[in-house]
Parts: C-alpha cells; sequence; structure tokens
C-alpha cells in the first residue's frame, strides 16, 4: 500500500469531467472493500476508501482508465508479481484453439427476441495452489447484439459505464477429470441441478453439493472491447483450497450468459428491479474443455529450514517456494490481544470539510502535499491530527504482524517499514495481496501464513524474512533443503 497515496494523488490532481455513473461505483468500492479485506484491519481499510471516496465525489472527477487501472491493480483480482514472474518463465496456457461457433437466443425482460452467432475461445489459463484459476476467454458476437447492447459505446474515449454491461455465467457448473463437482453457482436452481447430475451420470444432492465443492469465490470482470471485431475479452478467477490444484482437467458447462448494467454492479440486488438488474439474457448450450498440463499440477517445490530466529516466539512450521510463490506458516506465541480502536471520524469529517473548502476555493485534493504540516495547515488544528497518529498506532498492536504501510500516517512512510522477504541477491519480496490468512490459535497464538512474491525461480540458497510486530521487526534467516 505504499503507493496508495502517490497514486491517488497524481490522479487527484487531474482537472476531468464527471460522469454520471461514477457516485455508483463508488459505493460499489466500498462494498466491495469491506466484504475482501482482512477482519482485522477491515475498519482502518473501509475508513480509508471512504476518505480517498470523499476526496474524489467532492473534485468532481471522472471514473477515469487510470482510475479503473488502479483500482483494478490494488483491489480487485490482479494477482501480483508473484505470478508475473511465473508468466514470463513459461507458467501459462495459450491453447491454440479456434473459436467454438454455436448459436445463442436473445431474451430480453423474460421475452424471447432472436437468435444470433457467438464465438468463444480460450486464450489463457493457468491453475495454482496460490492463486487458484484464472482464464482469459474472448467472447465473439453478432453485430444483432448491439441493438440491444450498448457494449462498445464511449463517452470523449472512455467506455461509457452508464450504458456498458457487466458480463456473468450465471449458471456455471464445473466438472474435475473424476467428475467431480467443484464449482456450483449460487443461481443454478435445484432442479437444474438434479438434470444437470442425471445427464452426466452424477450421483450427488442439492443439499450437500458443498462439501465437495473446492472453490470458495468466483469473480469476473471485462477486460476490454474491440469495435472491429465485436469482441470482448473477459478474466475470471476462481479461488480454490491446494487440493483441487491438482486436477488434471476441467469442463465447464453453463446454458446462461447474462448482461447487467455496470452502474449498477456491486449494489444490493433487492434494490434494484429485476428486470433492469437481468437486463438482457443469451441462451444456449456451452461447454469448454480446459486440459491442465502436468506442470501444473505436479508440483516441484523448493523447502526451507530456519537456521536463525530474533524472536524465541516464532515457531515457523512452512516454508516453500513455488512457480507463483513462496508459502510462510508461522506460529506467534505469547501475543497480548488489545481490543480493537474506534476509528476517529472527526479526522474523517474533518478532512471531508477541508478538501470541499479547497474545491470552493478553486484549488484541487492534489495540492494537499505530504507532510504532517501541511495536514496540520489543512485540517486547521493539530487535534485531528494527534487523534489520527493516535488511532495507526493502536491499530499497529491490535494487528500484531504489520506487513504493508497502511496503518502508518503517509509523512511517515518514508521513515518506516513493514514485514517482507529477500533473497541473497537482496531482492525485496513483499506480501502478495491474494490467499492470505492469519487466525487466532488461541487468545495468545496466532498463525500467520500469508504469500510472499518471491518464486523458485527468484529463490537462493539462504534467504531473509523480516517479521513486522507494531513497530520492531525480526529477522529469521532460512536455508534451501537439499
Amino acid at each position: 500500500m505504499d503507493n496508495i497515496d502517490k497514486e491517488i494523488q497524481k490522479i487527484l490532481s487531474k482537472e476531468l469531467t464527471p460522469h454520471s455513473s461514477f457516485n455508483r461505483r463508488i459505493i460499489s468500492t466500498i462494498h466491495f472493500l469491506e466484504n475482501r479485506k482482512s477482519s482485522k484491519c477491515k475498519a482502518f481499510k473501509l475508513s480509508f476508501a471512504t476518505i480517498c471516496c470523499s476526496l474524489i465525489m467532492v473534485s468532481g472527477l471522472v471514473f477515469a482508465d487510470d482510475i479503473i487501472n488502479f483500482v483494478k491493480n490494488k483491489f480487485d483480482y490482479r494477482l501480483g508479481e508473484g505470478i508475473n514472474t511465473a508468466i514470463e518463465n513459461g507458467y501459462i496456457e495459450e491453447p491454440d484453439d479456434d473459436f467454438l461457433n454455436t448459436e445463442a437466443i436473445i431474451e430480453e425482460y423474460e421475452e424471447i427476441k432472436e437468435t444470433i452467432n457467438l464465438g468463444i475461445k480460450i486464450n489463457s489459463f493457468l491453475v495454482d495452489e496460490n492463486f487458484g484459476f484464472n482464464t482469459e476467454i474472448t467472447f465473439k458476437f453478432d453485430t444483432i447484439l448491439n441493438n440491444y447492447l450498448n457494449l462498445f459505446k464511449e463517452i470523449n474515449g472512455n467506455y461509457d459505464f452508464e450504458n456498458s454491461y457487466a458480463l456473468e455465467l450465471v449458471d456455471l457448473i464445473i466438472l474435475d477429470h473424476n467428475k467431480k463437482i467443484v464449482f456450483l453457482s449460487s443461481d443454478v436452481s435445484e432442479d437444474q441441478f438434479n438434470k444437470f447430475c442425471l445427464d452426466h451420470n452424477l450421483d450427488y444432492s442439492f443439499s450437500d453439493y458443498s462439501n465437495d465443492s473446492y472453490f470458495t469465490k468466483l469473480e469476473g470482470q471485462v477486460e476490454n472491447h474491440n469495435k472491429s471485431t465485436n469482441s470482448l475479452k473477459y478474466i475470471f478467477n476462481l479461488n480454490l483450497n491446494e487440493e483441487f490444484s491438482k486436477s488434471e482437467s476441467l469442463d465447464f458447462y453453463f446454458t446462461k450468459i447474462t448482461f447487467r448494467d455496470k452502474g449498477v454492479w456491486g449494489s444490493d440486488k433487492n434494490q434494484i428491479d429485476n428486470q433492469r438488474y437481468n437486463n438482457l439474457i443469451l441462451n444456449g448450450n456451452w461447454t469448454l474443455h480446459f486440459e491442465i498440463p502436468e506442470y501444473m499440477y505436479n508440483h516441484e517445490d523448493i523447502f526451507y529450514e530456519v537456521i536463525g530466529c530474533e524472536n524465541d516466539n516464532f515457531e515457523v512450521y512452512e516454508a516453500r517456494a513455488h512457480s507463483t510463490g513462496f508459502k510462510l506458516g508461522l506460529k506467534i506465541h505469547n501475543i497480548e490481544r488489545i481490543p480493537a480502536p474506534e476509528y476517529p471520524n472527526e479526522f474523517n469529517d474533518r478532512l471531508k470539510e477541508a478538501v470541499k473548502e479547497l474545491e470552493d476555493r478553486g484549488e484541487y485534493p492534489g495540492s494537499i502535499g505530504n507532510t504532517r504540516e501541511e495536514y496540520v495547515n489543512l485540517l486547521g488544528n493539530e487535534e485531528y491530527v494527534l487523534k489520527y497518529e493516535e488511532y495507526l498506532k493502536k491499530m499497529r498492536e491490535y494487528s500484531i504482524v504489520i506487513d504493508d504501510l497502511g496503518l502508518y500516517p503517509k509523512w511517515e512512510h518514508s521513515s518506516n517499514d513493514f514485514t517482507h522477504l529477500k533473497n541473497s541477491n537482496n531482492i525485496r519480496f513483499n506480501k502478495s495481496t491474494l490467499n492470505f490468512n492469519e487466525d487466532y490459535i488461541n487468545d495468545s497464538t496466532l498463525d500467520y501464513h500469508p504469500t510472499f512474491e518471491m518464486t523458485k525461480y527468484d529463490a537462493t540458497d539462504l534467504i531473509t524474512l523480516v517479521i513486522y510486530l507494531a513497530d520492531t521487526p525480526y529477522e529469521i534467516k532460512l536455508k534451501m533443503i537439499k
């Protein structure tokens, strides 16, 4: 999170024209962050997001491409530097297949309209125990579809989020090579489920299928549109457990492709008219087959052992580098737990007021600055800054392990550090934002098991872990087991 302030300040310094769907996107982002982030920092992360969104709302900015990409890269389903390193070393499959040409029936407001041609092509995919299943698929549509959707409409060079649509495979069912259901969409009805099992000779009960499901969450997004070919790329991830990553093949079955208004993405479905929410559906019968290469399901990891540790309360039970990251399992004993501190809302309220005052004077939030003195001047009273600093200090104590700069005031970022890993080449690797867990085993022991962005391609004989407990760093020296 050390780049967030810099990015937001860069974005806020631009004078752009606002789009009418922008406020709804901000609200959706807040809901998304609230549900996505680790519980120990949820209160802070949500408050931080609220402050950022408040700054943006009062400055009258469009949700432009650089903001979209920033939010995607920091909070959405981008897979981090570890997966990028793996891909650079060939850890990705790109099937050389032609488009699967099919027919689809357009349904609008539960009324059948007409039949169109639809092409589907798998561009690439990867499976990994750390990040799950990730794939990019191209959908190529008949131009008739443009009579119903503004898929490719732009306003001043930016895609029109007011009248564009998000794509969902709403009734997706996935089978592995053992004909085991590994994913079932929540939109699949019991009747659909029973028919699918009958058609595929499967012995499953709708009431307990989830006990055999490896996947925990499906997330998808439209990556880009192509006007000239009337096509779009669709990327989605499926989070999974380690057992699933041994699957040798996957078959995707779905009969509905739903387009929904991106302006209501992330909002409460109960607050949206159902016809507006499910505005247009393509009906068909599609199957996509993914043949998983052996190097993705037959993992060859590099293991490490502890040869030195500066904290007697640390117990390392897992340390291994694989194709896309470094998995650490660390028990921290003799922890003194404290209650979560209460966020100082008066700081947030005063910040919004101060930004509004800037706008009223014809100034923009990009001129706020980075120093403590500038914030004191902006807010008009040092008391607000002191309360904010005290809150962050308590949050660092409450959070135990500090693995980003988000719990420090921006004016202290350059003088502080956070949990990381270094190899013998002095290359630093931070914690990945995905596949991260921490749990209290008991009242005094924390199980901290993150993934760092060092892969087996970056591995050296000796590596060093630096774990920050509140503001204090402790080193763990590890040696490769050969």
